[in-house]
């Protein structure tokens, strides 16, 4: 998508649509789900300075998304603050880093907080919260037996989910 400067609003309602699609094509894989109401000032408030500028702005938008892609969800400022979500997204993380052939130059995971947990147990998507900073965003790390992808900040993030989608679409059934 060539996002031209969209706004969160403007990007959600375009993911929308195309979850909207692919729930009639691929039910199975892509149930039609909505995002959560934006989280209110209060609720991003709690956070002080240690979210993401772009995912805390998101979250204004979208405060989490049930199988936002595939088994994913992503999560909102309710689960950010401690439960279930955060916990099994901290126990992948924990597997990646058992599991996997870890670089000398990734962040330690102290560093590391998911944002976007797979129910089938493989999948997380963390914030590298102490990462370069592009376009107001730190990285997002796509992690499961290994680094699957890494985007540049969170916004690279949904804009490439986005795409996938659309090409998974485009498959067809």
């Amino acid at each position: 998508m060539d996002d031209d400067g969209l706004g969160w609003h403007e990007l959600i309602g375009f993911m929308y649509q195309v979850r909207e699609k692919l729930s009639v094509v691929k039910p199975d894989v892509y149930p039609l789900t909505l995002p959560n109401p934006g989280a209110t000032g209060t609720k991003l408030a709690a956070f002080g300075d240690s979210l993401d500028a772009q995912y805390r702005d998101f979250l204004g938008y979208a405060d989490g998304w049930a199988e936002f892609f595939r088994d994913v969800y992503l999560l909102g400022t309710g689960d950010l603050a401690g439960g279930p979500a955060v916990d099994a997204g901290e126990r992948l993380l924990d597997g990646y880093f058992r599991r996997a052939e870890v670089p000398a130059d990734f962040p330690e995971k102290k560093d590391l907080i998911p944002i976007a947990v797979g129910t089938e147990d493989i999948d997380v998507f963390v914030l590298w919260r102490t990462g370069p900073v592009t376009e107001g965003g730190h990285p997002v790390l796509w992690l499961a037996d290994e680094e699957i992808d890494r985007f540049a900040n969170f916004r690279e993030f949904f804009l490439s989910i986005h795409e996938h989608l659309k090409r998974s679409l485009a498959e067809g059934p």
